[in-house]
């Protein structure tokens, strides 16, 4: 029964009191034959009814018991799979960010000819675009990991080449398209974002736009009743000139 230990009721005294002491000696040994092979010795005659209400309590213990442990199983896999997710998001935070430092080391800044520049102002301005561009990879990486799910490296990486030709709102709003289509995957979110790259979009208005399109174009506009009945009057003139003719 995998337990070392049972539980005997007060109640149960009275069943006890009644019995002799070799009877109530062959039930106890019975009750611990029970709870550790989980096999009820035969009894002779009395005690085979006697200890009837002392299995039927073992039972229902060890029915809570198995409950139990499944509850805290349940609850260790849970808390497992939460701390695992947590790590896995730190990580790709951290990958990102460290990532996008060294970057910025090799960044060269355009200086004007006739601008005196000097080093303080120039490491400033790298900085400040290093912190940038790490804020809006650290937004997509949240977003991706909120609602479609734990970002593999793999993942990262493909995410981050896109913001060498748009904004970090355009990756975004293509996570909002995947996710508005059920379509929760990294491939998805790729073909979305090629096909604005290669159309020119570089911002979020222009993927808004981009996107407004392709769903005319794709959902043309419904026509309306007076749109059907000029239609309809149209057709009539064309039907009675060929008659006339």
């Amino acid at each position: 029964m995998e337990k070392d230990s049972f539980i005997l009721y007060t109640e149960q005294k009275e069943v006890v009191d009644k019995l002799t002491d070799e009877q109530a000696g062959k039930i106890f040994k019975a009750i611990y034959e029970y709870v550790k092979t989980d096999k009820m010795p035969k009894l002779d005659g009395l005690l085979d009814i006697v200890i009837i209400p002392f299995k039927q309590s073992l039972d229902r213990n060890m029915e809570k018991w198995e409950e139990i442990k499944k509850k805290r199983s349940e609850a260790g896999r849970i808390g497992a799979e939460i701390k695992k997710q947590k790590q896995a998001k730190e990580a790709n935070a951290n990958f990102a960010k460290n990532k996008i430092t060294n970057q910025a080391v090799n960044v060269n800044v355009p200086v004007p000819v006739n601008v005196n520049v000097n080093d303080n102002v120039t490491t400033t301005v790298v900085n400040n675009a290093s912190d940038s561009c790490v804020d809006g990879l650290q937004k997509i990486i949240e977003f991706y990991n909120n609602n479609i799910g734990a970002l593999s490296p793999y993942g990262l990486e493909v995410l981050q080449d896109y913001l060498k030709d748009v904004d970090y709102e355009v990756i975004i709003f293509a996570m909002q398209r995947a996710v508005e289509a059920n379509k929760r995957t990294i491939q998805y979110i790729k073909g979305t974002l090629n096909n604005w790259v290669n159309a020119g979009v570089k911002t979020l208005i222009e993927a808004q736009e981009e996107s407004r399109a392709f769903k005319n174009k794709n959902n043309p506009k419904e026509e309306t009743e007076e749109e059907k009945k000029a239609r309809k009057i149209k057709a009539l003139e064309e039907m009675m000139k060929n008659d006339i003719k």
